[in-house]
């Protein structure tokens, strides 16, 4: 929803602080470039200017080129200025390994709260999340999230939810190598979040808060939608705003239909010049593949508790359509053999992540938090 990415916040930039040498200097202008503002400052955080993970994205392909350097899309969160981005550009080298997991908020003597990816993939849309959770909670909550593999070259599509909630808890124990275990994750990052729990069960640890944030069962997703081709999924996700005729699409050859929506985009303009073909295929794959798994995965009875956070107007056209009642609680009370404690706010299945909407959602999962964290 491009209306509702959130836009820079004059209150929260800081203080003008100029780029002190050509390297800051070079950086400086393709943030304001992209940003589509005047001038940036070495100190000012990305996200407080106008950042978001369509930007984030173009901003983090520019300075690939710009500097011949990899980058990785998790960077911003750690390196959220040109002040701290610039050193590891500078030094022509990774700053780590790769790792699912991303820390958004290290601080904080609580437990951390692990966020999973929804279908995109990215973990991006949780940055301010966790900036009004660390709000509420007096900056005293350490929040990471797991982000999917497969965006950068050689890195492995994994094709299951299975396969993905054993490799993120792998990487969940090199932060935190005992339960009791805090986690929480929209549409698609709910069901690996159950999933991961499942795991983290059979393997005898405890699992104190498992939060769904408007996440559907695939049994209650309408079977016109699971039976979909490749061509009706690009279409979904990336075909929807160029006015491109979906049986066009499916009389491309399956392996030529991504390439196709990749130039017709390019032909309209509505393609960043900084994302290339193979960029766009990495981000295709992974997003192809998260919702594929996700119509394929059947949950098993669930042993413990269950939060359920939907969305009061989410998915009512599909609902509408396909005359199945697709509310993203059903099936739930099924599953769930523990405690099942339902919110509901407004909003729709994308926009509650943002304001105004995403308030009402901090504050129940705070509330969940403090009450399992105090058990």
């Amino acid at each position: 929803d491009r209306k509702a990415l959130p836009k820079a916040d004059a209150h929260r930039v800081q203080e003008y602080i100029a780029p002190r040498n050509e390297l800051e200097e070079r950086l400086a202008a393709i943030w304001a470039e992209l940003l589509g503002l005047e001038r940036v400052g070495v100190k000012d955080n990305f996200f407080e200017i106008g950042g978001h993970s369509l930007l984030a994205v173009r901003i983090l392909s520019r300075m690939e080129k710009e500097f011949n350097v990899p980058l990785r899309l998790s960077m911003l969160f750690t390196a959220q200025t040109i002040e701290t981005i610039a050193p590891v550009i500078a030094s022509k080298v990774n700053p780590d390994s790769w790792s699912p997991l991303v820390a958004i908020k290290t601080n904080g003597s609580k437990p951390p709260l692990f966020l999973v990816h929804p279908v995109g993939g990215t973990v991006l849309c949780y940055q301010e999340l966790a900036n009004e959770l660390a709000k509420l909670m007096n900056d005293d909550q350490p929040v990471y999230a797991l982000q999917a593999s497969g965006f950068e070259e050689g890195q492995v599509v994994y094709h299951s939810l299975e396969e993905m909630a054993t490799l993120y808890i792998e990487a969940i124990k090199q932060t935190q190598s005992d339960g009791p275990y805090y986690l929480a994750g929209q549409s698609l990052g709910g069901s690996i979040a159950l999933e991961i729990a499942q795991q983290l069960r059979a393997q005898g640890d405890k699992v104190a808060l498992l939060a769904l944030l408007d996440t559907y069962l695939p049994e209650y997703i309408p079977d016109a939608m699971k039976n979909r081709s490749q061509a009706d999924l690009l279409m979904e996700q990336f075909g929807f705003a160029m006015g491109i005729n979906a049986k066009d699409l499916k009389a491309i050859p399956e392996d030529q239909q991504l390439e196709y929506l990749y130039h017709q985009a390019e032909a309209m303009g509505v393609l960043p010049s900084d994302l290339d073909l193979p960029q766009a295929k990495r981000i295709v794959e992974v997003v192809l593949a998260n919702a594929r798994a996700m119509i394929n995965y059947r949950a098993d009875a669930y042993p413990g508790c269950v939060v359920h956070i939907s969305a009061r107007h989410s998915l009512e056209a599909m609902e509408s359509d396909h005359k199945q009642d697709t509310k993203a609680i059903a099936g739930w009370h099924e599953i769930v053999q523990g405690q099942l404690t339902e919110y509901e706010i407004d909003g729709t299945h994308e926009s509650i992540l943002q304001a105004p909407y995403l308030t009402a959602l901090v504050g129940h999962l705070r509330a969940e938090l403090i009450s399992a964290q105090d058990k």
